[in-house]
């Protein structure tokens, strides 16, 4: 059996190192673009004598036809991949699972994991569904579930993922071969489906008024570490807020959401508007990388406020 594998982020190392560590007959595609993950994963390939096709994002279609062709693999796996899988080799006999990250169809699209934090989800997956040419649509093989635990952040999450996914490949390895390659998948109910956006600046924002305490928590774990936190601003200057600790307030004056104090621990604190004090644990600006206590020495911050804005 030889299988087709598809790969460009650490989602996909795990996978990739239970089908090299077992000596599996594999043939692995990476995109023609420079990054760490595709590098190292061009090289773990390459240390068990495996070569590796690099597909341009200018001819991937054409790339991928004539792979598919040249390899003849029996079955495809991707585990990420940045281009559309062409509709014509989808056609040929020879199935395509893709490994999404997330439950369907309520988290379709490129960015499930920040979703999923940022809503206070307390259960992700990876999710093996038949490929096609709707993004994300095709049926489902399988779905194993992932907790979210409160203090998971996007990176911690990811590695989850990561980790189940080699043994979600292995099921669905051992299910190919019982079945003789009749593996049952079930459509997705469309009308429950939901695709998520690529996550832009609006989305990064603390909404101080608006948001409570273990909303902007979510909000900052969803942002860590891949944009060094949740966005807000200080006296027009951009900040990053990576890590914080909710604790309930024990100030009793009226609080403004997203004033600044330091406490008399030496904590820097932020308010929120519900009765919960959010002590900022982690924080960045253009000047440096912080620990809270860090930040509230080396800057006056007592009443400071931040906002949503550079205004």
């Amino acid at each position: 059996m030889k299988i087709g594998v598809f790969g460009n982020t650490r989602l996909g190392f795990p996978a990739l190192q239970m089908l090299l560590h077992n000596r599996l007959n594999i043939s692995l595609v990476l995109p023609d673009r420079p990054s760490e993950e595709t590098d190292y994963l061009e090289q773990l390939a390459a240390s068990y004598g495996v070569s590796v096709y690099r597909i341009a994002k200018e001819n991937a279609a054409r790339e991928i036809r004539n792979w598919f062709e040249r390899e003849k693999p029996d079955l495809v796996v991707v585990l990420t991949f940045p281009y559309i899988i062409p509709a014509s080799v989808l056609d040929k006999e020879t199935p395509w699972f893709n490994f999404h990250y997330a439950p369907l169809p309520d988290y379709r699209g490129a960015e499930p994991t920040f979703w999923q934090i940022k809503n206070k989800e307390k259960t992700g997956a990876v999710t093996i569904h038949r490929i096609t040419e709707k993004l994300d649509a095709g049926p489902i093989v399988f779905a194993d579930p992932v907790p979210i635990e409160p203090d998971d952040t996007h990176g911690m999450h990811l590695t989850k993922l990561a980790l189940t996914g080699a043994s979600s490949l292995l099921r669905l390895l051992q299910m190919w071969q019982q079945k003789r390659g009749e593996i049952l998948s079930t459509p997705q109910a469309e009308k429950e489906g939901k695709t998520y956006p690529r996550v832009g600046l609006e989305d990064l924002i603390i909404r101080w008024k608006n948001m409570k305490a273990d909303e902007i928590k979510a909000l900052i774990n969803a942002a860590n570490p891949w944009n060094k936190g949740a966005v807000t601003f200080l006296e027009g200057k951009p900040l990053r807020i990576a890590a914080v600790t909710e604790e309930k307030s024990v100030l009793k004056k009226e609080r403004t959401p997203g004033e600044l104090m330091v406490d008399s621990k030496g904590n820097l604190r932020a308010f929120t508007n519900d009765a919960v004090d959010l002590v900022l644990d982690i924080v960045s600006m253009d000047e440096g990388i912080y620990t809270g206590r860090e930040f509230a020495r080396q800057y006056d911050l007592n009443n400071k406020i931040l906002s949503e804005s550079y205004q």
